[in-house]
């Protein structure tokens, strides 16, 4: 599938996330133990050094035991302040993450691979030890007053093909005068491509920059069939990449469509 560009676009981050198998701590809900991970983490940030990501974050307090952020970033790397992509690594995961200028996926992938490629690199034994549990691809796409944002009802008719509504004798009934009704749309599917995965859509208000907007996550994992290898994890990305973008213009209207702008076609590379 062709990739593209717009010129006016609503996106604003794009996540891509890689858990592999921890030790699970039953006595804290959530928690666990990843014994590797003081030395992966160590050989992570020396890899990403030498490779120009550096400058390095500590998203958790130093006094929060590590058993309770299990499966949670708890470092971040970039390559200087403010700058994306950037890397962010914990116990059982690795993300790596994007946000506007984006030009595209197939710039973006190189960068994804060349962080998953550290990580796998970095962590212990990691033919046997890596074990990959659950892998993410997240869409975040805000929509403002530049995509004709005014009434939040109207606009959550108006803007998708998935829909969430009250009937007029309902509004007439219960609601005070004209004021919009807060929607929290959530649609969950199992996927065809990527074969056996899970697809979840979120359309909620929310912000942009301080500015009112309809926030649409668009969320692709993997649910029976997870890559057992590096290459079927890079691979598993691209597909799931392309069955975002479809799914994501499959649920946006023709008119929203048009408050993108001129669309700029990147072809795939082999």
């Amino acid at each position: 599938m062709a990739d593209f560009v717009f010129e006016n676009p609503p996106l604003v981050e794009v996540i891509c996330e890689v858990h592999w198998q921890i030790q699970d701590i039953s006595i804290i809900p959530g928690g666990g133990v990843d014994p590797q991970f003081a030395v992966f983490s160590e050989q992570f940030a020396q890899a990403a050094g030498k490779n120009g990501f550096r400058l390095r974050e500590d998203l958790a307090p130093a006094e929060v035991p590590i058993e309770f952020l299990a499966r949670k970033p708890t470092q971040r790397y970039r390559s200087g302040p403010n700058t994306w992509p950037l890397y962010q690594i914990g116990p059982g995961i690795f993300t790596a993450n994007i946000v506007p200028p984006y030009q595209g996926w197939n710039s973006f992938r190189k960068a994804l691979h060349a962080g998953f490629d550290m990580a796998y690199a970095s962590y212990p034994i990691a033919d046997k030890l890596f074990q990959i549990r659950h892998v993410v691809l997240r869409y975040l796409n805000g929509f403002t007053a530049r995509h004709g944002l005014e009434s939040l009802s109207a606009f959550l008719r108006t803007g998708f093909n998935i829909r969430a509504d009250a009937p007029d004798s309902f509004k007439k009934q219960f609601v005070e005068g004209a004021r919009d009704i807060t929607y929290l749309l959530e649609t969950r599917f199992g996927t065809a491509s990527p074969l056996g995965g899970l697809c979840a859509i979120k359309i909620a208000p929310g912000k942009v920059k301080n500015d009112n907007a309809v926030i649409l996550e668009l969320r692709i994992s993997t649910k029976r069939e997870v890559p057992n290898s590096i290459e079927q994890t890079k691979k598993w990305f691209d597909t799931a990449h392309d069955a975002a973008s479809a799914i994501f213009l499959a649920t946006i209207t023709d008119n929203l469509r048009k408050t993108f702008g001129a669309e700029r076609k990147i072809e795939s590379e082999a």
